[in-house]
């Protein structure tokens, strides 16, 4: 590999991060954003919804971008005006001027992944899958510190420099991306077989799991440092390492998914996944410390091993000419659908409290094992009919 591909990689890393950045800084910050704006965890939760909503569907829109004039420049563009959105947080001090940084800010970033994934797959054909690997470990490694960063800039300097600095950062690193040269675009060569996907029951059986993983995701991200501290009584700071340290093992997950994929089958390995989130979430029905450990390490581990595991699965049913297209749909179910949970959350949290919001998502990792199992039952029924 050439000197200028590993720089490319490195950069594909720090910017995936950073594109991460802008809505995971705001978890461990949301009790000082609902304080200082005077809003309730339900409107939170509502202007959450939407700026996720924008995160998953802008993968609809980025890829399809990417091919008419370039990754290069897509990246450049999705870094820089995501970055120079977090200014508005210190025109506007008021909720408009929250919900309008959060909505511009997800907007633009949400052109990032599937545009960052074309790029990798044109660039470096023959790895793409260790080269995959690096920017998803990459961005998780990333967001390890990101929670307690923004809280820490938070208490120090206010919690609007939460994204602001991760705004000037994105803006620096962007700039690397405007002389990346056009990549070769690839000729649909089969258009007659590009929706014969949509007669696939393992479509639809991963279709299905994307959306129930989705449901209990967006919620639980956003309101688990507020659950840490007024449920169990922990320091805001301590919440925002807890949440540090859940990625940690979010990114010991990604290889651990990568492996048991390529040992037992996708469709095995994300039903035991699929086991290990639930069993996260019950422990968070127990009144002990050791039971929100409990939680940080299961569902560390096992949420971020499925995505490497539903990311095999979507390549094994998807011909190369349309697996740009069906991974942006399927991003969008999980990031974007899957926005609804933290609306879900909110509603809860707000009307009964969070300790039955975190009940809720239990309820909701028991429907995406049930959705595990019947995914599981539609692979091996494919597999007996094409022996």
């Amino acid at each position: 590999m050439m000197h200028r591909d590993r720089i490319t990689i490195l950069f594909l890393g720090v910017a995936h991060a950073l594109d991460h950045s802008f809505l995971s800084a705001l978890p461990p910050v949301l009790l000082l954003v609902v304080n200082d704006l005077g809003a309730s965890l339900g409107e939170v939760g509502y202007a959450a919804t939407l700026a996720y909503l924008l995160f998953g569907a802008g993968a609809l829109v980025g890829g399809p971008l990417s091919d008419r004039i370039g990754e290069g420049k897509v990246v450049f563009a999705s870094l820089a005006l995501s970055g120079v959105s977090t200014l508005i947080l210190l025109v506007d001090h008021g909720f408009v001027g929250f919900l309008a940084a959060l909505v511009m800010m997800s907007a633009w970033s949400s052109f990032y992944h599937p545009t960052a994934n074309s790029l990798i797959s044109k660039a470096y054909r023959g790895e793409v899958g260790r080269v995959m690997a690096i920017h998803g470990v990459g961005g998780s490694i990333g967001q390890v510190f990101v929670p307690s960063l923004a809280v820490f800039l938070a208490i120090t300097v206010g919690w609007r420099f939460s994204f602001v600095f991760f705004g000037i950062l994105a803006t620096v690193t962007s700039i690397y991306f405007i002389q990346l040269p056009l990549m070769k675009k690839h000729e649909i060569r089969t258009r007659p077989k590009q929706f014969l996907i949509l007669k696939d029951s393992r479509f639809w059986a991963l279709f299905a799991y994307n959306i129930m993983i989705g449901l209990y995701f967006r919620g639980t991200e956003l309101f688990l440092p507020a659950y840490l501290t007024k449920v169990r009584g922990l320091s805001i700071e301590t919440s925002g390492m807890a949440v540090s340290l859940l990625m940690a093992f979010g990114v010991l997950g990604q290889f651990l998914g990568g492996i048991g994929t390529d040992r037992i089958g996708g469709a095995n390995a994300l039903l035991i996944e699929s086991a290990v989130v639930a069993a996260g979430f019950a422990c968070l029905q127990l009144e002990s410390l050791t039971a929100v450990v409990g939680f940080l390490v299961l569902f560390g581990l096992a949420f971020y091993a499925t995505q490497p595991t539903t990311n095999a699965l979507t390549a094994e049913i998807t011909l190369l000419d349309q697996r740009g297209l069906v991974y942006g749909v399927m991003f969008f179910l999980v990031f974007g659908l899957g926005s609804i949970s933290s609306t879900i959350a909110g509603h809860v949290a707000e009307n009964f409290g969070l300790q039955l919001a975190f009940s809720a998502m239990l309820l909701l990792s028991l429907l995406a094992l049930a959705s595990s199992l019947l995914l599981r039952r539609r692979w091996l029924i494919e597999n007996q009919a094409q022996i």
